[in-house]
């Protein structure tokens, strides 16, 4: 994996056509896109001890996988019926649906994201070769943390069928972007956690779908497979997060796990007049760890799901 001197990432729904409003920025790292699946040459058998072994056979199965961290940011502006968060495609190719209404976008988990398939094309440039990489009917899974000195970041992993990459005429140049993102989220401005919303001092927490994503075999497929992927919530949504508590009565965690009592988790991002707000429902946590020699600061973890009624979905996130 190359580090990537310059390059920018566009993802558009599938089948649509490439618009400079479809950056995603990327922050710095390796290369976004590794080829997988049977990508080695595949060895024959030998037929007679005393005749060289066959020229190896090209492997089959192969697609994209691509991985990637951006910057979890506000709208660009008030959110309306056309005006989306920068990372909505990506979302949704992870098995949320969207919703608008009073000014605010939501995105939910939805009872099966298998039914509707939906799924992006992921285009990733760079000047340091001159190649354009293709990834078309891609879905994803994420990540999301934060911590109380740095930008709120979504990792996202993904896979989507493999394109040959695209030689780029002109070696260095880039297609024109359009920066379509808003203000970057910072710490969490507040918060409730097992019924506390006030006490304590968030340190760090990441929060993750709960998301597989799985290729379908398909030896007639030219890349032998099928797409989209299957996308499956094997794992609860989870969150992991560290904290300070001011005082012993502003930690009722401890209580709320020994009661093996569910309840709601909300962390509520703001910059500026841009906000996202993180719900997770009915979660179970686990038992706090205690970190030894900082007093009154642990960790615990937590599984969320839907309610009773399966209705709720077990993660939404609101773009206000």
């Amino acid at each position: 994996m190359a580090v990537v001197t310059d390059g920018q990432l566009f993802i558009t729904e599938q089948g649509e056509s490439l618009a400079g409003s479809d950056l995603v920025e990327v922050q710095r790292g390796t290369s976004v896109f590794a080829a997988a699946g049977t990508v080695e040459n595949i060895q024959r058998p030998l037929v007679r001890s005393y005749i060289d072994r066959q020229a190896p056979a090209a492997g089959l199965t192969r697609y994209w996988t691509t991985t990637f961290t951006s910057e979890l940011r506000g709208t660009n502006g008030t959110p309306t019926a056309a005006n989306f968060p920068e990372v909505d495609q990506l979302l949704k190719a992870a098995g949320l649906t969207q919703s608008y209404s009073s000014d605010v976008h939501t995105y939910d988990f939805t009872a099966n994201p298998n039914a509707t398939p939906y799924s992006v094309s992921a285009r990733f440039e760079e000047s340091m070769s001159g190649n354009y990489y293709v990834s078309s009917s891609s879905n994803y899974t994420f990540t999301i943390s934060g911590n109380a000195e740095n930008l709120v970041t979504v990792a996202w992993t993904g896979t989507g069928e493999y394109n040959v990459p695209i030689a780029n005429a002109t070696p260095g140049s880039l297609t024109a972007a359009t920066a379509n993102a808003g203000p970057p989220m910072l710490a969490v401005d507040s918060y409730s956690l097992a019924g506390a919303s006030s006490g304590f001092v968030i340190r760090d927490w990441s929060i993750t779908g709960g998301l597989t994503v799985t290729p379908r075999l398909d030896a007639a497929d030219s890349n032998g497979y099928a797409w989209p992927a299957v996308i499956s919530r094997d794992a609860a949504t989870s969150i992991s997060i560290t904290i300070e508590a001011l005082s012993e009565s502003a930690a009722p965690m401890f209580a709320g796990w020994a009661a093996a009592n569910t309840g709601d988790i909300n962390l509520n991002l703001v910059s500026g007049s841009r906000g996202v707000a993180l719900k997770l429902n009915s979660v179970s946590l686990g038992a706090p760890v205690l970190q030894q020699g900082t007093p009154n600061m642990f960790s615990f973890t937590g599984a969320a799901s839907t309610d009773s009624a399966g209705s709720t979905s077990s993660l939404s996130l609101e773009f206000t």
